[in-house]
C-alpha cells in the first residue's frame, strides 16, 4: 500500500494516493510515519489545515518523532507562518541528529522574513559542516538565491568551488549559477562532474542539455537527454524536452512517439497532448489514423482557456476536412490581439477550403506579412497567390 501510494503520487494522482495510504492505516492505525506521510499528501492536495491537524495529533502522541516536527516546520515555512515554524524548529533541534536540519530550516525562516544576510550565513555554516550530505544539498539550493539577492553570486560560487563538492545536485546548482554568470565552460565542466556520478536525478541531464542547446549542439543535447531518460524513467520533463528538440531537428515521428509515451503515463498533461496533435496536423496529415489520434487527444481543448490549444484542435479539424467545426474556433481565437501568424494561416486555409476566398485572403495576408518561418508559411504564400 505504501509503495502503491508513492507510485500514484508520482503519476500526479494524489487523491488515489491518499485513499491508498488510508487503506494501509486501516491495517496499521498506529503507524506514525504513515500518518505523517498522509498529512504530507493532504498538504500537497491543498488541504493544509487537515494536514496540520493530523501532525499536531502525531506530535502529541509521539513528541520525539523528528519527521513530524520537520514536516510541521516545512509546511509552516511554505505558508509563511513564521511563529509556527520557529515553534516546530524549537522542538526539532534538540532531537538526536536533527540540529543541522533545524539550523538549515531556520535559515529558510530568516530568508522568508527578509533577513537575507543572516540567512546566507546560516546556509554557508550548514554547507561547510558537511558539504555533500542531503541537508547541504538543500542549503546550497537556498544559498545561491540568497547571495544573488545580496549581489554576491561570485562570492557564493567561489566559496562552493572551494569545497570540492561531490553531491550531484549540489554540483548542478553550482553549475547553473556559473551559467547564469555567463561562465558556460565552467558550468559545463561542473555539471559534467555531477554526470560522472551517474545521478538518478533529472536536473544534471537537463542542465547539460540546455548548455549544449545554448551552443547550438543539438545532437549532443539529444544524446544526454536520452541518457537521462534511461537513468530516470519516471521523469516527464526530459522526454518533453527531447520531443521538442526532435521536432526542431525534423525528427517528427520520434517526437510524436515521445509525446505519446508521456501521455500514456500522464494522460492529463495538456502540453504533451497539444504538441503531439500539432505535429501530426502539421506533418502527418496524410495519415487518417494519425489524424484521428490527434483529434482524440485534442478535443479536450474545445473550451480551453489557452487559445493556442484551441487552435490545435481547430487545425486538426481542418486537416480532417471538418471545416464547420474548425471555423468558429478559429474565428474566436484570431479575434484576440497579437496571435501568432501561424494561427491566421490556419484560419485562412480553413476559409479557403470552405469557399470564402475574400475572408481567406485577409487572413493569409496577415499570415505572410513577414519572412519569419513557421510550419506552413510556404503553403500560406502559395495559397494566397491563388486567391
Amino acid at each position: 500500500y505504501q509503495l502503491l501510494a508513492e507510485a500514484l503520487l508520482q503519476q500526479g494522482r494524489v487523491d488515489l494516493a491518499i485513499e491508498t495510504l488510508n487503506q494501509f492505516l486501516d491495517l496499521s492505525p498506529d503507524n506514525r510515519i504513515a500518518q505523517v506521510r498522509l498529512a504530507q499528501l493532504h498538504h500537497i492536495n491543498g488541504d493544509t489545515n487537515r494536514a496540520l491537524t493530523m501532525l499536531r495529533t502525531v506530535t502529541e502522541a509521539e513528541p520525539g518523532l523528528a519527521v513530524a516536527w520537520e514536516t510541521r516546520a516545512r509546511i509552516a515555512i511554505e505558508i509563511k507562518d513564521w511563529p509556527a515554524a520557529e515553534l516546530a524548529l524549537a522542538q526539532l533541534a534538540p532531537l538526536e541528529g536533527q540540529a543541522r536540519l533545524a539550523r538549515y530550516l531556520h535559515g529558510e525562516v530568516l530568508a522568508g522574513t527578509g533577513k537575507t544576510e543572516e540567512a546566507s550565513k546560516v546556509f554557508a555554516e550548514v554547507i561547510g559542516a558537511a558539504p555533500d550530505d542531503p541537508i547541504s544539498e538543500r542549503a546550497i539550493i537556498a544559498y545561491i538565491p540568497a547571495m544573488k539577492a545580496l549581489g554576491r553570486v561570485d562570492d557564493a560560487t567561489k566559496y562552493l568551488d572551494g569545497l570540492g563538492l561531490a553531491n550531484p545536485m549540489a554540483l548542478t546548482v553550482l553549475a547553473d549559477a556559473h551559467a547564469g554568470r555567463g561562465r558556460l565552460d565552467v558550468a559545463a565542466a561542473t555539471v559534467q562532474k555531477a554526470l560522472d556520478r551517474a545521478p538518478a536525478r533529472a536536473e544534471p541531464y537537463i542542465l547539460r542539455a540546455r548548455l549544449y542547446i545554448t551552443e547550438n549542439q543539438r545532437i549532443p543535447a539529444a544524446d544526454i537527454l536520452q541518457r537521462g531518460i534511461a537513468a530516470t524513467p519516471a521523469d516527464l520533463q526530459m522526454p518533453m524536452m527531447l520531443a521538442d528538440l526532435f521536432s526542431q531537428m525534423g525528427r517528427i515521428p520520434e517526437a510524436i512517439a515521445l509525446y505519446e509515451n508521456v501521455l500514456q503515463r500522464n494522460p492529463g498533461l495538456d502540453l504533451a497532448a497539444n504538441n503531439m496533435a500539432q505535429l501530426i496536423a502539421d506533418h502527418q496529415y496524410g495519415d487518417p489514423a494519425a489524424l484521428e489520434k490527434a483529434r482524440r487527444v485534442a478535443e479536450r481543448f474545445i473550451q480551453a482557456p489557452n487559445p493556442l490549444f484551441q487552435d490545435t484542435l481547430a487545425w486538426v479539424y481542418v486537416r480532417q476536412g471538418q471545416y464547420e467545426q474548425a471555423l468558429p474556433i478559429l474565428a474566436r481565437v484570431t479575434a484576440a490581439a497579437n496571435m501568432p501568424r501561424q494561427i491566421h494561416y490556419h484560419y485562412g486555409k480553413a476559409l479557403a477550403l470552405a469557399g470564402d476566398k475574400a475572408a481567406a485572403k485577409k487572413q493569409l495576408e496577415i499570415a505572410t506579412k513577414d519572412a519569419r518561418p513557421y510550419p506552413g508559411l510556404d503553403d500560406a504564400r502559395q495559397l494566397l497567390g491563388t486567391l
